[in-house]
Order: C-alpha cells, then sequence, then structure tokens
C-alpha cells in the first residue's frame, strides 16, 4: 500500500461512524443495499452485507462501497462479523433473517441489534439473554411510537389517569400480529397490568401492520384508529358517556429508510422495548 492510499483508508475511516452488518436473504439485502446507498447517512457506515445458507451474494451495483458476502454457513455469521468490523468504531446489525440460533453468536460481537424479521418470536424469545451487553429494539417497535405517543397522551388528562384501574378490555386489529402484542406488552409493562388484561386480536380491513386500538372498561374508553388515507391516527377518549378529547394525529413516516435512519441514530439500550416484548411474549404463551 503506498503512503498516499495508505492516508486516503485512514481518512476514510476516520470518517465512519459504525459498521453495519445487514443479515438475510439476498433479496431483502438487495433491497437493503438500495435503502443504504440512498440514505444520507450512507457515507458514515462501513456495510457490510452478509447471505445465509445457500443464497448467493446479493445482487448489487458495483459502485456501492460495500463488502458482500454470500452463501455463508450459519454458524460462520460470527467468524465473518468478527473479520470484517472495525474495532474502532461500534457494531450494528440489521437482522433481516436468519436461523434464530446464529443470534447468540451475532449479538456477543454486536453493540446494537436491529431486528427486522419477518418470523419474530423465535429472535424475542433470544434476547432476554444478551440484552445486558448487547441493545435490541425491533423495527415494529419503531412503526409503533406514534401510537405509542398517542396512547400516552391520553393519560395527560387527570380523568383518564383516575379511571385507568377500570380498564379491563384491550382490542387491537391489523395484519401484523407481532406488532399488534408489542403493542399490548407496552401497555402491560407501562400499565403494571401484569397479564390482568388480556387483549384480544384481529384482523383488519385493510392490509395495515396495525388498523386500531380499543382499551376500555365500566367507565369508558380509549380509541385510536388508523384513518382511511393511512397517514393519520383518529384519537378519541370517551368516558362517562361524554367525549372528553378527540384529535388526529400524524401517524408519522414508516418507510423502512425512515426507520432505520432513526434506529441508526441510537446507540443506547431501550429498556421501555425490552419490557414491552417481555410481556408480549408472556401475554402470546
Amino acid at each position: 500500500m503506498t503512503a498516499t492510499s495508505a492516508a486516503a483508508t485512514t481518512a476514510g475511516t476516520l470518517t465512519r461512524t459504525a459498521t453495519l452488518v445487514v443479515l438475510g436473504a439476498s433479496s431483502r439485502l438487495t433491497e437493503a443495499a438500495r435503502i443504504l446507498h440512498n440514505g444520507d447517512h450512507a457515507s458514515a457506515l462501513r456495510v457490510v452485507l452478509i447471505s445465509t445458507a445457500s443464497d448467493p451474494a446479493p445482487d448489487v451495483p458495483s459502485e456501492l462501497d460495500l463488502v458482500a458476502i454470500g452463501g455463508l454457513r450459519p454458524e460462520y455469521v460470527n467468524n465473518a462479523i468478527a473479520g470484517v468490523r472495525l474495532s474502532s468504531l461500534p457494531t450494528v446489525v440489521w437482522w433481516r433473517g436468519g436461523r434464530p440460533e446464529a443470534l447468540d453468536g451475532v449479538a456477543s460481537l454486536s453493540d446494537r441489534v436491529i431486528l427486522d424479521d419477518e418470523n419474530p418470536r423465535p429472535l424475542w424469545e433470544r434476547v432476554g439473554s444478551f440484552v445486558d451487553h448487547t441493545a435490541f429494539t425491533d423495527l415494529r417497535w419503531a412503526r409503533l411510537t406514534r401510537w405509542r405517543a398517542a396512547m400516552a397522551h391520553f393519560f395527560d388528562l387527570a380523568e383518564v389517569r383516575e379511571a385507568a384501574g377500570s380498564f379491563s378490555s384491550l382490542k387491537i386489529a391489523g395484519t401484523d400480529r407481532d406488532q399488534c402484542a408489542l403493542f399490548a406488552g407496552w401497555l402491560d409493562s407501562s400499565l403494571g397490568w401484569k397479564g390482568r388484561v388480556v387483549p384480544v386480536f384481529a384482523d383488519g380491513r385493510t392490509d395495515a401492520p396495525i388498523e386500531s386500538v380499543a382499551l376500555g372498561g365500566n367507565e369508558g374508553q380509549l380509541v385510536l384508529r388508523l384513518l382511511p388515507n393511512s397517514t393519520c391516527i383518529d384519537t378519541k377518549v370517551e368516558l362517562a358517556s361524554r367525549v372528553l378529547a378527540s384529535r388526529v394525529v400524524s401517524a408519522g413516516d414508516t418507510r423502512l429508510a425512515t426507520l432505520l435512519a432513526e434506529e441508526l441514530r441510537v446507540r443506547s439500550r431501550d429498556l421501555a422495548f425490552e419490557r414491552a416484548l417481555h410481556s408480549a411474549l408472556a401475554l402470546r404463551r
């Protein structure tokens, strides 16, 4: 290596803020590469794409500054991460698929793991073993941010806080049952139910991951409902046979690129997510 190329490499390394390892099927890795290439944070990341089992390396444009590894056996994923990560930078794993048991080795080499699996339950079952040394989150949790904020705002009302003990039913509709369960787990852990209120899940009328939430009891109910435009949430508080509050709030930008950008800015442990996840698993057993 010449002095010039060494200097260029050093300068490039100094501008990086993290090593991002993306795991999953080739098709999902190609999508990830496109999102990362178009994102504002792309230049700040050392990106490594790893497909496992018989999947070939993802098909990504040659001009992209990333490392692509294909067909890696799941038990060797941790070795690959150890070999490509930069010890001077945090390592973030964006998990887009793979054998759940591979998470064990991945977690031990990562500062943060962003779960984005189509079937998250087997992974969720393993998270509790690693949270003391690796920060975890799930993009489903990120998609719930505006929903959680809208529900939390209800409790700014003194009447709602006073009626909280009377809430005995929770109905959540949507196409993503795991996302709905995560929201129910958040309510359970936040309100200290400890399983007292058993959620009822239903299919929504649209293809929205979460479409409506109704928390109620003898004194009334709190309702969140995604409007037909899918960009706004209708919120309503009904207590003692009267509407105390009603407003429409933004559902936020839930595009994958936006959610990922938000998560890449976070380095700390998310205790609220961990508690919600623990409750969600208990509720679904």
